[in-house]
């Protein structure tokens, strides 16, 4: 399908600040871009575009992470890139304002996909490629216009550059990995908070440890986290958490940024999961929250519940080059894995 570039023309003399997009090649076809429409019961969700991003080093400010990684999470990206011969999940990517990008991929779906798919979810994803080689140059331009913050993938980011390291400067299809670019100025990308669940924990434990820190009430099972509130829960009651005291957990924030003590993540990792150090405190399981915002039921154990942060914070903390703790964000909605893929097999295979 090709794009009529009359009315979006010219991308030229558009700064390049932002990440460099490539279209790639799918079973033998021409290379392309391809189009992503997300969409729940025929509302529109979210739209973006597909290709393979050029990696770029954080400090070049092209790619812009807004939290820290788990080394045992991007060891896991690498030994599956391995397995499966490349990239099969694009790395979510979203900017802010980026021109007339989301009316050029709207021409582009205005026709029958070329396939979709219903998730469990109730999401139908919508694929058009676009093979033309001006609607790719023009596309490519807008999207390499203005930084990208990594909303979903870092730890599929951080592999990424790792597996080039691996490579030791020499140039090949390792320097790319699957992206989906979206422009959430147009449409907001939904954000959730992600809670820590420790199945093995007593809440009491919690509690005991939260009194020194923080204003603690019980309160009733309904009641949800909000920012700067935590909730507890566990078997035996349901309790709020608030209003830091100062004086008493400043040597737990040494060695990080002045930000981090108004977020709520870090709050429960630095101050209460960090100061325990057993073997019941290290068992995290991450659980991301509901979209209404419900805390989930697990039965046993502890359940420590946050608010999502704000988006518009997110994005301010990035571009200031401060990352939040790992497993702070749950940002959607993310692309389906296996309906594209980015492989160099041949070459990857021979390193797992």
């Amino acid at each position: 399908m090709r794009v009529s570039l009359d009315r979006l023309r010219p991308s030229d003399g558009v700064s390049a600040s932002g990440p460099v997009l490539h279209p790639f090649r799918r079973a033998g076809r021409p290379p392309a871009l391809f189009v992503l429409e997300q969409r729940r019961g025929g509302v529109l969700l979210q739209r973006g575009v597909i290709g393979a991003v050029e990696l770029s080093g954080f400090a070049e400010r092209r790619v812009l992470p807004h939290e820290e990684v788990h080394a045992v999470g991007v060891q896991r990206q690498r030994s599956l890139a391995g397995r499966n011969g490349g990239w099969n999940e694009p790395v979510l990517l979203a900017q802010q304002g980026v021109g007339s990008l989301d009316a050029a991929l709207a021409a582009v779906a205005c026709g029958e996909p070329a396939w979709s798919v219903l998730a469990a979810d109730g999401v139908r994803h919508c694929y058009w490629p676009v093979p033309d080689p001006a609607a790719q140059e023009w596309i490519t331009g807008q999207v390499g216009s203005r930084p990208a913050l990594i909303a979903d993938g870092h730890h599929r980011y951080a592999a990424a550059l790792a597996l080039q390291l691996e490579y030791e400067g020499l140039p090949g299809p390792w320097d790319r990995v699957l992206g989906l670019v979206v422009d959430s100025a147009v449409r907001p990308l939904t954000l959730r908070a992600i809670h820590r669940w420790l199945p093995m924990l007593d809440p009491r434990r919690v509690i005991d440890r939260a009194r020194q820190i923080f204003a603690v009430h019980e309160v009733d099972d309904r009641f949800l986290p909000s920012a700067g509130t935590l909730v507890v829960r566990g078997a035996e009651g349901c309790w709020s958490l608030s209003a830091v005291r100062p004086q008493a957990v400043d040597a737990a924030w040494d060695g990080c940024p002045t930000e981090w003590r108004t977020i709520d993540s870090a709050l429960v990792d630095r101050l209460i999961l960090g100061s325990m150090g057993d073997r019941e405190a290290a068992a995290v399981n991450y659980v991301h929250g509901e979209p209404d915002g419900a805390l989930p039921e697990v039965g046993r154990g502890t359940l420590i519940a946050l608010a999502a942060p704000a988006e518009g914070l997110v994005h301010r903390l990035a571009l200031a080059g401060i990352r939040m703790p790992a497993k702070a964000t749950s940002f959607g909605p993310k692309p389906l894995p296996g309906q594209l893929s980015y492989l160099f097999d041949a070459h990857l295979r021979k390193r797992v």
